[in-house]
């Protein structure tokens, strides 16, 4: 029942409302018409254009700087791959060639026990078990 009376007050004021919509339209019309109401016009257009110009330009400054920094970014990433590349090799040299090193002295310690045994096989001075 509330809702029905609530109903029809709305519907009683929709021509009212129109109205003062269409009274309310016309003279926001007339003074845009007005000397006043054009220069309004105008500067709200040049405000807007100069808006539109600024947020142009900062999105161009960030999409530069992001730019720039990424850039940095990779270049500094590369550099680092780069030395740890230069220093793995660096490594891998320094282990091959402590290993030949060390292979050589195994072997020449290998020779050298083969060597004396051979004399002391020679020399009769080894028992046989």
């Amino acid at each position: 029942m509330e809702d029905q009376k609530q109903e029809k007050q709305v519907s009683s004021r929709k021509p009212y409302m129109f109205l003062a919509g269409a009274i309310v339209g016309g003279a926001i019309a007339h003074f845009l018409n007005t000397p006043q109401g054009r220069k309004m016009t105008r500067d709200i257009v040049d405000k807007s254009v100069s808006l539109s110009n600024e947020v142009k330009d900062s999105a161009e400054s960030f999409y530069a700087k992001a730019k720039d920094q990424a850039q940095t970014t990779a270049d500094k990433a590369k550099s680092a791959v780069e030395s740890l590349a230069g220093k793995a090799a660096e490594t891998g040299n320094y282990i091959t060639e402590k290993s030949r090193t060390s292979a050589v002295n195994h072997l020449e310690s290998l020779e050298s026990g083969i060597a004396n045994a051979k004399r002391k096989l020679a020399n009769g001075s080894v028992s046989e078990a």
